[in-house]
């Protein structure tokens, strides 16, 4: 992880934990469903940084694995206490 990949880091991890998104959706994706936070990884430096700040409990959230077909399960993170309401960061 090199937080000066051009292109590839940019993140304001205050900004998105400020908007205290519903649910995250990483790039990471694995072959078996994801069950576990210390299983987790990264693709990016900006996705490192939130795993600190949800790992840390600064970020509440539990960990969700999509089945997006055989084999191909996306990593994401669902806020604690989410509730229903559709928004997008801009």
């Amino acid at each position: 992880m090199v937080p000066n990949w051009v292109g590839h880091e940019r993140h304001k991890t205050e900004y998105v934990l400020d908007w205290a998104p519903d649910l995250i959706v990483m790039s990471e994706w694995r072959a078996s469903p994801w069950t576990d936070i210390r299983t987790a990884r990264a693709g990016f430096y900006a996705e490192w940084l939130l795993l600190q700040e949800i790992g840390s409990g600064r970020a509440p959230s539990e960990i969700r694995s999509f089945a997006l077909g055989p084999e191909i399960n996306r990593l994401a993170f669902q806020r604690v206490g989410a509730t229903a309401k559709a928004r997008c960061l801009p």
